[in-house]
């Protein structure tokens, strides 16, 4: 929807307003999807397993994020030597979204949601990545490639296929 107002009246909507407007249908739709528990441990598991691979990558290049018990991580380059916004960047000409968060007043901050098993394997490849360029990412560490190498992983997908990926060494 929409608002028209007063300047201060809209204001104080926006600071009690959640930072993410959603739908009726799509209100009606998760609450359909959290009743079915056997979709919801699936994806649990699923969070699960790609937070601590994602993490792993994240940890090792150096990067300040925390473990996740949700569906995405905060990244916060202060301690690197590339900004939020450099990051950004590359990872959208990869054809990568992640979240810019200033908006929120979080500064070189980024929000990465965990996605599909193919979209999080491409965003740990393009993200190891970054290390690898002249300027590295992190000051002090290098990515372990044996992450990526380990990840040729047959796996059960998201929509029943037995997928195999394999990644190649320069994507950025």
């Amino acid at each position: 929807g929409w608002g028209y107002g007063p300047k201060k009246l809209i204001k104080k909507l926006y600071e009690i307003k959640p930072p993410f407007n959603v739908s009726r249908p799509a209100l009606f739709a998760a609450t359909q999807a959290v009743l079915d528990t056997k979709w919801l441990n699936k994806a649990i598991e699923h969070n699960n397993f790609w937070a601590e691979k994602i993490y792993s990558v994240i940890d090792e290049i150096g990067v300040s994020t925390n473990r996740t018990n949700v569906n995405f991580f905060l990244l916060n380059f202060d301690f690197v030597n590339k900004s939020a916004s450099q990051v950004f960047n590359k990872l959208a000409n990869s054809g990568i979204l992640v979240r810019q968060m200033d908006v929120y007043n979080i500064k070189n901050s980024l929000r990465v949601t965990i996605g599909n098993s193919k979209e999080n394997k491409k965003f740990i490849a393009k993200f190891g990545n970054l290390n690898s360029e002249r300027a590295a990412l992190a000051k002090n560490q290098n990515i372990n490639k044996e992450i990526l190498s380990n990840m040729d992983i047959h796996e059960k997908g998201r929509e029943g296929m037995i997928t195999n990926y394999v990644f190649k060494d320069s994507f950025m």
